[in-house]
């Protein structure tokens, strides 16, 4: 018989609650329970894992800081999939400026070989 955390067999209900109240030890829970989850999510949306961590940090900051607007009528696990796939694209647009900015000059030099 495998033995989880007690912590992790919080209610989802007891961690909205929780995390509702910015306690820490719920936000804690909610991470240890899906951060891998989002994880999963940030890594087909990023470059690279650390583009993927860094969106899975602003996920679960807006998760932590919006979890009052989630209303409970669909599930929690699809509430944080689209803060994820939402937050991914909005990482993607902001920096969409900076992933096709191309040094003239570098340009130049690639094209007369």
């Amino acid at each position: 018989m495998s033995k989880k955390c007690p912590q992790l067999m919080m209610s989802d209900k007891q961690i909205i609650r929780g995390c509702a109240r910015h306690d820490r030890k719920a936000q804690k829970i909610l991470y240890d329970k899906y951060s891998r989850f989002l994880l999963g999510i940030c890594l087909r949306y990023a470059s690279d894992r650390t583009e993927a961590e860094d969106i899975l940090q602003e996920s679960l900051l807006k998760i932590y800081f919006n979890i009052d607007d989630f209303t409970g009528t669909g599930s929690f696990t699809g509430w944080l999939r689209k803060v994820a796939v939402n937050t991914a694209i909005t990482h993607y647009h902001k920096n969409l400026r900076y992933r096709y900015n191309v040094d003239i000059e570098e340009f130049a030099s690639f094209e007369t070989g």
